[in-house]
Parts: C-alpha cells; sequence; structure tokens
C-alpha cells in the first residue's frame, strides 16, 4: 500500500530533492495541478509538467554552479506548520521558506515565503538525504 502523502512527507521530500538536486523526487507525489508559488515572483507555476521543468532546470544550474550555490534545505515549524528553510551558499544564509498543501494524497501547493521569513521558523538541524 502506498503511504499517504502528508505535508510533513512533502516537505521531507522536497528537502531531499533540494538536498540531492535531484527534482524526480518529487514528481510521484505531486499533483497534476500542482502550484508552485514564490512571493518573490509575480506568476505561478501551475501543472505537473510546468512545475518539474522549473525545478529540473533550476537544480542543474546550482550543480554546475558548485559550492558557492548550494542548497541546504532543512526541516523546521513556523506558526505552527511543517515547513522547509532554504539557505543557499551556507547552513545559516537563511533565503526562504517553504510551505506546503496536500489535497487527496498528492502535494498541491508549494510556497515559497519571505514572509513568515526563515529567522521566525523553529529549526530542527535536520538536511533529509
Amino acid at each position: 500500500m502506498e503511504r499517504p502523502v502528508t505535508e510533513e512527507i512533502a516537505a521531507i521530500a522536497f528537502a531531499k530533492a533540494w538536498n540531492r538536486l535531484d527534482y524526480s523526487l518529487l514528481e510521484s507525489i505531486f499533483s497534476d495541478e500542482i502550484i508552485y508559488e514564490s512571493q518573490m515572483v509575480l506568476k505561478p507555476l501551475i501543472g505537473k509538467k510546468d512545475v518539474c521543468e522549473y525545478l529540473k532546470r533550476k537544480m542543474e544550474t546550482i550543480n554546475q554552479l558548485g559550492d558557492s550555490t548550494r542548497v541546504y534545505a532543512e526541516l523546521g515549524k513556523v506558526m505552527g506548520l511543517i515547513c522547509v528553510i532554504v539557505a543557499q551558499g551556507t547552513k545559516d544564509n537563511l533565503e526562504a521558506t517553504v510551505l506546503f498543501k496536500v489535497r487527496e494524497n498528492r502535494l498541491l501547493r508549494i510556497d515559497i515565503c519571505i514572509v513568515p521569513h526563515p529567522s521566525e521558523a523553529i529549526r530542527f538541524g535536520v538536511y533529509p538525504t
């Protein structure tokens, strides 16, 4: 039996994907209608194909640029919600808080936030690989 997708499972999968730079770890839990939205970008990405293509390109670019752009994806909690705290370059160069919404056993939304700021999150010190 397939393990149910929850916000916690989504957060762990997201963190693993970024820590490994392997977007394919997320593909199986995405809803076909997934929304990837960032507070720093005006238009969200909608749909599994577009989100996967975006993540693939972004992760490939980061991988090519090397250690100075390395991403650290740490589990945490903010406003009572499980989240991923994203840092880049070093573990303390906090860039974003990532929140998740699951519907019908699939990841429906990924929200990349600067509010709440990642410094407001409780950091667990866990970087899933």
